[in-house]
């Protein structure tokens, strides 16, 4: 029966599809009332079922709260349904092999829908409650003189996200159409992503709605596997446009799912005030997670900054500056707000107060600061490490300034004052000028002058 079923599909699918329109609604009604077999009133009857199910298969198809919802786009040409049916049929088999027909439901737009530009697909995936919209032309085509079926193009749009695009910058840098990609913009696989692919296209798509829905650990064991599949099953063939990218798509969100789940366990400890107080196993595992990603994608700028973090949690000083090093030339120069943050500290930290005013100077008349979530992060690092390192006044007039100028301002002051009262009878000519500029910081905060005016000097 299953196998006969796309079979039916077929048949029956110019019906169905016309159906679905007004002349379908008027043809089935105009053969409902003109027969003589029932009587009147049995004829309105089935008028009015056939009326209410027209209505109601015509509707959007809704999926439950706490579901992750992957919706197909309508399927136009009739010839193709067999391999829309596989295609599914392939993403419901994995959905129960690995346990998720609880978490993952899968389901069809109805013909009368229509799929379009990002705006109108996420509108569609609002009314649905669902993850991902699924689209594209799925069609016969012939490939050097050889007929294949499959999408010459797929459209994947998202709604749920689990972190702003600007908070990871160059996570998702390649677009699966070879163009920049982001979060909050439709993502384009273009030719030759054909039927003999449909497998690793359905872990694909299985794997992607598991990071729009922030479970990362199930995607990276989707996706890992996948991409050694892949790349096994192309090493020794000559590689499409199409199919390149395609793999370079698995590599790049099997990293993001890697560094979202560091990042995530990261900032819950950092919300917990536990950052300095982490065992070194904890640390380790991190660092483990955050080299397997490096190891497929070298440049991830924000695996190497995480790994910086872990670097300098480790007292490897050394290798945390190498990794910002790293971080710098995978990302554009006016971008690298979140590399001079980090570098600022370590040479506050090292007591290189002369570089770093320079940096800080830097980084206040920067207009590409780091996201509002990343500077939430930088406040908990160097809050913390302010208590954890007592000795080090220099970090409390860091923290107190990145405050000023992008924080909180009365905050800055409390910080400014305590860091004025450690360094009153210093002999470091770095801290007294520090201590000079926090006093003029003080004044400024207390007339309520715009911190923009106030130069690191």
């Amino acid at each position: 029966m299953q196998g006969s079923l796309p079979n039916i599909l077929q048949y029956t699918s110019f019906i169905k599809r016309h159906f679905y329109n007004w002349e379908g609604l008027i043809v089935c009604l105009a053969l409902s009332l003109s027969t003589n077999v029932f009587h009147p009133l049995v004829n309105l009857v089935v008028a009015i079922l056939i009326i209410a199910i027209w209505l109601q298969i015509r509707r959007v198809p809704k999926f439950r709260k706490r579901q992750i919802g992957v919706l197909f786009g309508p399927i136009y040409q009739d010839e193709i349904a067999t391999e829309i049916f596989d295609l599914k049929e392939k993403l419901q088999q994995l959905v129960r092999e690995k346990d998720f027909h609880k978490t993952i439901s899968i389901k069809r737009l109805p013909p009368n829908q229509t799929t379009g530009c990002h705006s109108d697909n996420v509108k569609l995936l609002a009314k649905a409650n669902a993850t991902l919209l699924i689209c594209g032309n799925f069609e016969k085509f012939t490939v050097k003189g050889k007929e294949i079926t499959g999408f010459t193009s797929l459209t994947i749009s998202i709604i749920r996200l689990p972190f702003r695009p600007d908070s990871a910058p160059t996570l998702l840098s390649d677009a699966i159409a070879g163009k920049r990609l982001g979060w909050d913009v439709e993502n384009t696989i273009n030719k030759n992503m054909v039927a003999q692919n449909l497998s690793e296209l359905a872990r694909y798509i299985i794997g992607l709605s598991l990071i729009a829905d922030s479970r990362f650990g199930d995607a990276q064991a989707i996706l890992g596997p996948l991409l050694i599949d892949v790349k096994l099953k192309f090493r020794q063939k000559r590689l499409t446009v199409g199919i390149r990218r395609f793999v370079r798509t698995i590599s790049i969100s099997y990293v993001l799912s890697i560094v979202q789940d560091v990042d995530q366990e990261y900032s819950n400890e950092l919300a917990n005030e536990r950052i300095f107080q982490l065992q070194p196993s904890v640390i380790v595992k991190w660092e483990k997670a955050i080299k397997e990603a490096l190891k497929v994608n070298e440049q991830d700028y924000g695996a190497l900054l995480l790994l910086a973090i872990f670097k300098f949690l480790s007292h490897d000083i050394d290798g945390s500056k190498d990794a910002i090093r790293k971080a710098r030339t995978s990302i554009p120069l006016h971008n690298q707000s979140s590399c001079d943050i980090s570098d600022a500290f370590l040479l506050t930290f090292e007591g290189n107060l002369r570089d770093a005013r320079k940096l800080y100077r830097k980084i206040i008349n920067n207009k590409h600061i780091p996201a509002l979530r990343v500077m939430s992060n930088i406040f908990s690092f160097l809050g913390q490490a302010v208590a954890a390192y007592p000795a080090k006044p220099q970090i409390q007039f860091a923290y107190a300034l990145l405050n000023d100028e992008f924080g909180d301002r009365t905050l800055a002051r409390k910080e400014f004052d305590e860091f004025i009262s450690k360094v009153n009878n210093s002999n470091n000519g770095g801290l007294t000028k520090w201590a000079r500029e926090a006093k003029l910081r003080i004044q400024r905060i207390r007339q309520d002058v715009p911190n923009s005016s106030t130069k690191v000097e």
